[in-house]
């Protein structure tokens, strides 16, 4: 997401060279702390600035990842959603954090629109072979839908600080498995690929892994009881 990042960056400081009136509007230092690199946007001193590295007297600072952080800047995520959510984390002026949506929102990377299509996109990711076998046996056992009722989404953090998401629908019909993000979940898991495979194989307990901090889950925890209907894929890896 790094090279995703720096585009976020780059299409601010054109934003603020476009539109010097938002020194005016904002009047604050922002520190982005994101996926553990700094930035700092300065809409305090005129012209108004954006600097790689932290900068020296922060009003806000803002901490997430970079996907998260892709979406709020591209407009598809609400920085107030993100933070009841714990994926924003806020420290400093408050007041300056609710002016982030004034901050010129910037277009998609162009390197994020060609990706997206492509199919074969996850084939690095260990996690593919297991959510092929979800496939497999969710199209054998249809009673899973009624018995979970519910839709995963889960976040798998790959090789080379990539994430990737699946969505797993035990809600609609007779169930489904696809790659990419669920229009609304019932519950969220983000976990790095070793230990997602692991999980879904049994040779780690999930329990301990969320314990250990290795799984975070967002939304509705009793789905999250229920992952164990969906364990035990037999990914062959």
């Amino acid at each position: 997401m790094t090279d995703n990042t720096q585009f976020v960056f780059d299409e601010i400081e054109k934003g603020i060279k476009a539109d010097p009136s938002l020194v005016q509007k904002i009047g604050g230092v922002f520190h982005f702390k994101i996926d553990g690199k700094s930035w700092g946007v300065d809409l305090k001193n005129s012209p108004g600035s954006v600097k790689s590295g932290a900068p020296a007297n922060a009003d806000c600072t803002v901490t997430c990842d970079g996907e998260n952080f892709l979406s709020l800047m591209t407009g598809k995520a609400n920085g107030q959603n993100l933070f009841m959510q714990g994926k924003l984390k806020l420290q400093g002026n408050m007041a300056l954090a609710m002016k982030l949506d004034k901050i010129p929102k910037t277009p998609a990377p162009p390197q994020a629109s060609a990706k997206a299509p492509s199919s074969s996109s996850g084939s690095s990711f260990k996690a593919a072979a297991v959510f092929d076998e979800l496939t497999k046996k969710i199209a054998a056992n249809p009673s899973l839908v009624q018995a979970i009722n519910g839709i995963y989404h889960f976040q798998i953090n790959g090789p080379g600080g990539v994430t990737k998401s699946w969505t797993v629908d035990l809600k609609n019909g007779k169930g489904s498995v696809s790659e990419g993000k669920p229009e609304k979940a019932d519950c969220t898991l983000t976990v790095g690929d070793d230990d997602f495979v692991g999980m879904m194989t049994g040779k780690l307990n999930s329990q301990q892994l969320f314990m250990q901090g290795k799984l975070k889950i967002a939304g509705n925890m009793s789905f999250a009881m229920k992952l164990n209907k969906l364990q035990a894929a037999k990914a062959n890896l």
